[in-house]
């Protein structure tokens, strides 16, 4: 029989709903604490489950874990709080907000220290799995360059006062938030960034913030790659990888694989892939870190790879503020 294990949820409105509904509905897993810093709030969210007092949930020994879902400018501050109870914690991504951040994370890890997972989702897509497997079969031939895009158009209908709009909390805007996710699917599909440039701007004028990007990357392997995650247009999930071989076609969760050149000018017809059903990704990254808990797995996205994200996040962003491209050997904490 698989141990039970029993959650604090830290942070929940918002995307912590769909981290409890993911917890309750693995075998086994359950919710003790839900804590919000509004006393109120906590009581509204359930009476007896509901607490303002974080220290005191996690002194519980009965808490196994932890998983974090507040803004990502408390992760840093809640994580201090999970090692310093010695408790295993699930974060949602970005894991912290800068690099300085991730230094002081690391300070406070030690061997042994409790696990960390990374929430990262958009790799766990089938579609992202199936690109992957196209990659390591040589499919593509030489990969040339890459598009990718994660947008919507949030900043007409986020409230002004969220913490979305304030730059000292979410400096880069969806190049945070939405970018983050490409970033880590960067790095599972191609590996390591060897350089950025970045613009950002604010089109709307409806948040402090920027709320539309572009950013050029050299990865290490020489392809170019053109990455945009925006607030302030029609929603938009999709990349193409272009090869010397091939065109791979992602729209949502639709995937398409064109071979071959042109034949007398008429170009190859692009081919559906066949995909495996889709999964929960919320879903199936709780159950590896609720699986790693119980030593049956490893880790797919722990500390390194939130690391990582996070330093390709603060160096598009150094790119912006200064203008020019920025390299990724200038940041040790950068490593695969």
């Amino acid at each position: 029989m698989r141990r039970p294990l029993r959650f604090c949820l830290v942070g929940i409105g918002g995307f912590g709903r769909a981290v409890a509904s993911a917890l309750e509905s693995l075998d086994g897993v359950g919710i003790l604490y839900g804590y919000h810093p509004d006393a109120a709030k906590a009581r509204a969210w359930d009476p007896q489950r509901g607490t303002s007092d974080l220290a005191a949930a996690l002194a519980d020994p009965r808490v196994d874990a932890v998983a974090i879902a507040s803004p990502t400018p408390f992760h840093l501050e809640h994580l201090k709080i999970c090692l310093g109870a010695g408790k295993p914690a699930y974060v949602e991504k970005p894991l912290v907000n800068t690099v300085e951040e991730c230094r002081r994370l690391l300070e406070l890890c030690r061997p042994g220290s409790p696990l960390i997972c990374t929430g990262f989702k958009q790799r766990r897509e089938v579609t992202l799995r199936a690109m992957k497997e196209l990659l390591k079969q040589g499919t593509l031939g030489e990969l040339v360059s890459v598009q990718m895009e994660f947008s919507h158009g949030g900043v007409y209908h986020i409230p002004p006062q969220s913490w979305r709009g304030l730059p000292e909390m979410h400096r880069e805007g969806p190049l945070n938030i939405r970018g983050i996710h490409l970033m880590d699917s960067i790095h599972y599909l191609f590996g390591p960034v060897e350089s950025v440039y970045c613009h950002l701007r604010n089109v709307s004028g409806r948040m402090q913030v920027p709320d539309a990007n572009a950013v050029l990357m050299r990865l290490a392997g020489g392809a170019s790659l053109f990455l945009q995650a925006n607030y302030c247009v029609p929603s938009e999930d999709r990349m193409v990888l272009t090869g010397t071989e091939g065109i791979i076609y992602r729209d949502r969760q639709h995937l398409l694989l064109r071979l071959g050149r042109d034949v007398d000018r008429v170009p190859s017809s692009p081919q559906p892939v066949e995909l495996p059903p889709a999964v929960d990704t919320t879903r199936e990254v709780l159950a590896e870190f609720c699986a790693a808990l119980r030593g049956e797995t490893e880790l797919e996205t722990g500390l390194r790879e939130g690391i990582n994200a996070t330093v390709l996040l603060e160096a598009c962003y150094r790119s912006a503020q200064e203008d020019r491209p920025v390299r990724l050997d200038e940041y040790p904490l950068y490593r695969f």
